[in-house]
């Protein structure tokens, strides 16, 4: 969860750096995942630790499950200090700007990736089934918004705007992004599935 919500953090401040690019923010952000990094490995040498002890069936699988986790969360933090922080310098030297309407999507995608990790945090954190599955079908309908603003995208590079033309590159790189990490995102959610399953039996 500490990891988590740290990578939640890092996230919420990655959408502005393409607004007003700051590197006070983007250290910050580098040291965000510095600590991801360390609990990472801390969490993975304990996972492996207690493996090593007496463990029932379940907790054995639970154990299991759970070394997925630590590596999602680490892999949307390298997402964001690796990925999201060199295209925004790049966009940010470049001289560029998104379209009004480009802009605007980015940050509803943002928003909704945002909002879905919130939820995948309390579904692990109270192992709320209901919650868990709500992030997994949101991570579809982000799917399908990535399909309808990609299509938005185009319609604007037809008409020929000269913001869109620019920085389209950019802008389509954004959003893929932004979906992969709605798909790590899901890891969490399932986690919670799996372990509430096991409980049931």
């Amino acid at each position: 969860m500490r990891m988590s919500n740290i990578v939640q953090d890092m996230f919420t401040k990655s959408i502005a750096i393409f607004e007003n690019y700051s590197p006070e923010v983007i250290e910050s952000i580098h040291d965000n995942d510095d600590n991801v990094d360390l609990l990472n490995r801390d969490i993975k040498f304990y996972l492996a630790r207690i493996s090593e002890e007496s463990l029932s069936e379940e907790q054995a699988q639970e154990q299991l499950s759970l070394l997925s986790v630590p590596a999602a969360i680490e892999e949307i933090g390298d997402i964001i200090s690796q990925n999201l922080t060199k295209l925004a310098r790049k966009y940010t030297d470049a001289g560029i700007t998104f379209s009004e309407d480009g802009l605007k999507d980015l940050k509803e995608l943002h928003r909704r990736t945002l909002d879905n990790i919130t939820l995948a945090n309390t579904a692990f954190a109270t192992q709320n089934q209901e919650i868990a599955i709500k992030v997994i079908n949101n991570k579809r309908r982000i799917g399908d918004t990535l399909e309808e603003f990609q299509q938005k995208h185009l319609e604007r590079l037809r008409e020929e705007v000269d913001a869109s033309r620019s920085s389209s590159g950019i802008h389509m790189e954004v959003l893929a992004l932004l979906v992969r990490i709605n798909v790590l995102i899901t890891k969490l959610a399932r986690t919670t599935l799996r372990s509430r399953s096991s409980d049931d039996r």
